[in-house]
């Protein structure tokens, strides 16, 4: 009889394995560790330590082979070929638990279409192969049939970001950017997702774009100007109805709050044709806002007041997104 390390339990000689690196331990504990570490194959420096835990004793091919059934042995061949085409996003893998299947398509071009299996005739929609039309329409459809909460999808979308590694989502309460996934221990930077490892933070392009708090804040200060700004716009409208310049003045109004939200919209999907239309439209915001300001005397001291904190919230927004924006 033998006691093993792990379990602490005495079992016949017979039911140990010796691995390479020199350590025994009972079959029971050797197939379960293997079996929980093969989980964490999307790892990007994948490979199986001996349950001793020791730097340097590693367990080989042989080691894997030994401790695991021909059925288990086959399904870790299967995740080495799986880890292997994790990161190609030109292959994809049936949905079908019992088929497993992988196939080829084309990413350069979009599919509102369920992908077909050729081997088991299993179809699925790949969200990641539709427009960006369909994925928000799927979003706001299961929103409102309940199927997501809103409050969980609105924090999900401003203040987490998924592991470009295992695609776990993670959310960043401070400190630096270098992230660690604890999910697969990818270390990655969280402006930029980038490698850390081969990541210089000082040509980091993001390294400001705080995506999620600038959201808000532009959403905040929005609802607040339309808010307060309301009896505002009505004041300004009369004043100026028997003048020429309304439909200009009009526009420019329009723009402020257009110019704002796509502001939010770029921060949010970065998306670089959004830009020049931002770039257009913030100096319109301003300008909407210095009009508003210099109605101020003809204001009640309460809306004065909170109008002039507003105004100068978007303002500053404003200012603040056109100057990352161009530089």
């Amino acid at each position: 009889m033998e006691s093993c390390l792990v379990c602490y339990i005495e079992h016949p000689q017979t039911d140990f394995i010796s691995l390479s690196c020199g350590c025994r331990f009972c079959k029971d504990v050797v197939r379960g560790w293997v079996t929980s570490q093969l989980m964490k194959y999307y790892v990007e420096d994948f490979f199986i330590l001996c349950p001793k835990g020791e730097r340097g004793h590693y367990m080989n091919e042989d080691d894997i082979k030994i401790c695991l059934s021909d059925e288990e042995y086959t399904k870790y061949q299967f995740i080495l070929l799986k880890r292997s085409l994790i990161h190609d996003e030109e292959y994809k893998i049936c949905s079908s638990k019992e088929c497993n299947a992988i196939g080829w398509i084309d990413r350069n071009t979009s599919c509102t279409k369920p992908l077909i299996c050729n081997a088991c005739k299993n179809g699925w929609i790949d969200p990641s192969l539709q427009p960006w039309t369909y994925r928000s329409y799927d979003t706001i459809k299961a929103v409102y049939s309940g199927e997501i909460e809103l409050w969980s999808l609105l924090w999900k979308e401003l203040w987490t970001k998924l592991c470009p590694m295992c695609g776990f989502p993670i959310e960043k309460a401070g400190g630096c950017p270098h992230i660690i996934c604890q999910n697969c221990n990818h270390e990655f930077c969280w402006n930029c997702l980038g490698d850390y490892n081969r990541h210089n933070y000082g040509k980091c392009e993001y390294r400001f774009a705080y995506r999620g708090i600038y959201w808000t804040w532009i959403i905040v200060f929005l609802l607040l100007k339309i808010f307060y700004s309301s009896e505002v716009y009505f004041h300004i409208f009369n004043y100026l109805m028997s003048q020429l310049e309304i439909f200009f003045i009009s526009a420019i109004m329009i723009a402020s709050c257009v110019g704002t939200l796509l502001l939010a919209w770029y921060f949010v999907v970065s998306n670089h044709r959004i830009k020049y239309v931002v770039v257009v439209l913030l100096p319109l915001a301003l300008v909407s806002d210095y009009m508003v300001f210099s109605y101020l005397s003809q204001l009640d001291e309460i809306d004065r007041v909170m109008w002039l904190l507003t105004g100068l919230g978007t303002c500053g927004v404003s200012i603040y997104g056109g100057w990352k924006l161009l530089y």
